[in-house]
Parts: C-alpha cells; structure tokens; sequence
C-alpha cells in the first residue's frame, strides 16, 4: 500500500492486488485515488458528485452511485485524461498500461473489460500493488442494472 492512501471508510478495510479490484471495491478505490468524497452504503459505493449521464439515477440519502468500471461516460474520460493505453489481445483479454516518458510500461493492468483494466491500472498508479478496501465492498457482484450499464443496455 502506498503511504499516501488515508482511508476515510472507519469499518473493517482488507488489503487487496489491484489486479484482483472488481465492482464496488474498485469503483471504491478509484474514487479514493481522484480524491472523491465516498461512503459505503449497502455494499455500493456512493459519492455526492453528480451521475453526469443520468441526474435521475437512483439516490438514496443524497447519494448516487459513482460507477466508472461500467460507464464510459465516467471511466472513459478517466482513462484518456490519465494517459491509459489499452489494447485487446488475440485470447480476448484487455491489457491496461500507462508508459513511461521513454515509452517503457511502468503500470499494467489485465482484465476481461476494458474499463475495468483500465480502472485497475489507475488504481495500481496511485496506490502500487496493494490497496486497502473496505471489507463490505469485496465480493459483491454489481447489480443487475450495472451490469447492463457495462454492456451499454439501458435498463
């Protein structure tokens, strides 16, 4: 874990790989890396920073849920402006790295979605190899409605 990691979550925080970051647990890190206001609420995480593709999306106490792994509208402006290539390889695999000024990988990330490897890296940029979660957020599958989001189906 990098020094510079403060958790605000106060419950139980578990060390976790970025590669192994999934769902709530990596849209949780990647909001602690922007310095985003989040909380842990029903094992999602929420931020009070405004969903900018729908201002009607479910709210709940003031909340909305902050989801760059399964909206390109968030995660890829992050990926762009954090200088994050990605490519896809031949077994289908998404292969996330940002260079270095002499074009030599310093941070690399794999997954089967693009947003999500590309979110990892961000994440293993920021924090290095490790990270703490909060443990409420690891092994949570996303909703179905944000699974449908990843897919670019509205629901």
């Amino acid at each position: 874990m990098n020094s510079q990691q403060k958790p605000a979550h106060t419950g139980p925080m578990l060390h976790i790989a970025s590669r192994e970051l999934t769902g709530h647990a990596l849209n949780w890190a990647v909001a602690t890396t922007l310095s985003i206001p989040v909380t842990v609420h029903k094992g999602r995480a929420l931020t009070t920073v405004p969903n900018i593709t729908n201002p009607v999306l479910e709210v709940e106490f003031g909340y909305k849920p902050f989801n760059p792994t399964g909206n390109w509208a968030v995660g890829g402006p992050l990926k762009t402006g954090h200088r994050i290539s990605t490519v896809q390889k031949h077994d289908g695999w998404w292969v996330a790295c940002i260079y270095d000024m002499n074009d030599d990988p310093q941070f690399m990330e794999i997954s089967h979605d693009e947003l999500e490897a590309a979110m990892r890296c961000l994440v293993h940029s920021h924090f290095g190899r490790t990270v703490l979660v909060p443990a409420e957020l690891l092994g949570r599958p996303l909703t179905t409605a944000a699974a449908g989001e990843r897919r670019g189906v509205s629901t």
